[in-house]
């Protein structure tokens, strides 16, 4: 039996926590055999953001990962997937899921909604680049909505309410575990109900994927970087748990905590880390003739891979220009950039629609779908990651999943994921990104190193490190205030 009085993160407890994620019941009998806090317990699983989008990429992704993974870590019936509607958290029926999925559909792609004769017609009438802003609305990108953005949003606030109408609020007490792992800057809304919830002696557990637009709001504008700052003082304010996604966006926390709320105990000061997982299952759909001969390892000019938003701080400027050094050398040399315009793009796209090595050796691709991504992460010359700041950097983990040559940019978030694994470059210097492709270049068909699988975290592990982490913090804080009240 546990000496329940020395339970500590780092201490015996911690390590049976451990041991006992090794299996789907292990957790719960730990708790039954040391308390009777899991009885009649419930994880509320906030969704808010993740439910309502079809878009698959960054937190959207990590969440719908771990959502699928989390009921595995816990005993049937313990877990509850919600979505915060105005006075409370709601669970996410199947009726509301597949309504939905068929508005995301329509999100992925909207444009198709037009019929081909005015759908031609408008790409040719705002075809000057005078007319970029006009066509982004009427002529949105994947995963984008324009001119469609006001009908779609009156579709999904009529399903909410209609899901708000048939009831079944999820009542909170103090055996409620309320984990919110989607993002919630632009959801303001939903911290009344969380602050409601704590009161009312639920255990809310946050995840923070970094602090970009406090670190560097250059990348996303003041009025972003105000919203930022409102949203982790309302992660601070009513977290019993902060969870990061890196050790060092966990340190980035604590720094920022110690700075601004140094002298007040009201804050959340129990911040932790856990993995993210990359296991890249076998997925079905089909890989569209383009990508699929685009993307041949068996051809050396196999593009090289840039995964990501087309978002300032992913850089794609430099790797573009180091291709360029390359194609005014002569070299055959392929690029590819994989991902959805992001904000403050507008730069980028325009020197993208007017590069005159588009669809020769440069290429860009807006809607991959996953069994595409998949098929372009085995089979391309590398990839390449140039940010300049990052909370994570999952493609590195995939690119080296699949045993791919990987270049990055020397940070020390890529540091910590990427280790020894990855070929780093110097940050905005194009010369040096440029002489280490080259270098390959003359060398990847001799080399072994492509075949060297890196075996990442799995999701499966991630959620279960999650879920530990979670029951851990609120066995702590229930055994301590136990203890007190015994004491007094």
């Amino acid at each position: 039996m546990l000496a329940l009085k020395k339970i500590h993160p780092q201490g015996e407890l911690a390590k049976e926590l451990a041991r006992a994620t090794e299996s789907p019941a292990g957790l719960s009998t730990l708790f039954r055999s040391t308390n009777s806090v899991l009885d009649k317990m419930q994880i509320i699983v906030d969704l808010s953001q993740t439910a309502l989008t079809s878009r698959n990429t960054g937190i959207e992704r990590v969440v719908r990962c771990l959502v699928s993974h989390l009921p595995y870590c816990t005993k049937g019936g313990l877990l509850t997937k919600g979505l915060h509607l105005g006075d409370g958290f709601y669970s996410l029926d199947e009726k509301f899921q597949s309504r939905i999925r068929t508005l995301g559909a329509f999100e992925q792609n909207a444009i198709v909604s037009y019929p081909n004769p005015v759908r031609k017609m408008l790409t040719n009438a705002t075809s000057n680049r005078l007319l970029n802003p006009l066509r982004k609305f009427l002529l949105p990108s994947p995963s984008h909505l324009g001119i469609f953005k006001l009908p779609h949003s009156l579709l999904v606030s009529w399903e909410k309410r209609a899901r708000q109408r048939r009831g079944g609020r999820i009542t909170p007490n103090n055996k409620t575990i309320l984990l919110m792992p989607d993002a919630y800057w632009t959801k303001m809304k939903v911290w009344p109900s969380v602050a409601e919830y704590r009161n009312r002696g639920s255990f809310v557990c946050t995840v923070v994927y970094d602090l970009i637009p406090l670190s560097h709001p250059e990348f996303v504008g003041e009025r972003r970087r105000e919203k930022f700052k409102k949203y982790i003082d309302a992660v601070v304010r009513n977290s019993d748990l902060i969870l990061a996604i890196s050790d060092t966006v966990k340190n980035e926390i604590l720094e920022y905590i110690n700075a601004n709320y140094h002298a007040s105990d009201s804050v959340c000061k129990n911040v932790t880390s856990f993995r993210l997982g990359a296991d890249v299952p076998t997925v079905t759909g089909s890989t569209r003739e383009r990508i699929a001969s685009l993307f041949n390892w068996t051809d050396p000019k196999s593009p090289y891979l840039v995964v990501g938003s087309f978002d300032p701080r992913k850089n794609h400027n430099q790797v573009l220009d180091a291709f360029e050094v390359l194609w005014a050398k002569g070299s055959e040399a392929q690029l590819c950039f994989a991902g959805r315009v992001g904000g403050l793009s507008e730069d980028l796209v325009a020197r993208i629609n007017a590069h005159n090595e588009l669809g020769r050796r440069f290429h860009v691709v807006y809607d991959m779908n996953d069994a595409e991504l998949q098929h372009a992460y085995k089979n391309c010359s590398g990839v390449i990651l140039a940010s300049v700041v990052e909370g994570f950097g999952l493609p590195i983990v995939e690119s080296l999943w699949h045993g791919t040559k990987t270049f990055v940019s020397d940070i020390p978030i890529h540091r910590e994921v990427g280790g020894d694994k990855c070929t780093f470059f110097q940050l905005h210097c194009s010369k040096h990104l440029r002489d280490v492709i080259d270098d390959w270049e003359s060398r990847k068909s001799l080399s072994t190193a492509t075949s060297q699988v890196v075996q990442p975290v799995s999701w499966a592990e991630s959620a279960k490190e999650l879920y530990a982490k979670c029951m851990l913090a609120y066995f702590e804080k229930h055994h301590s205030t136990n203890s007190t009240s015994k004491a007094a």
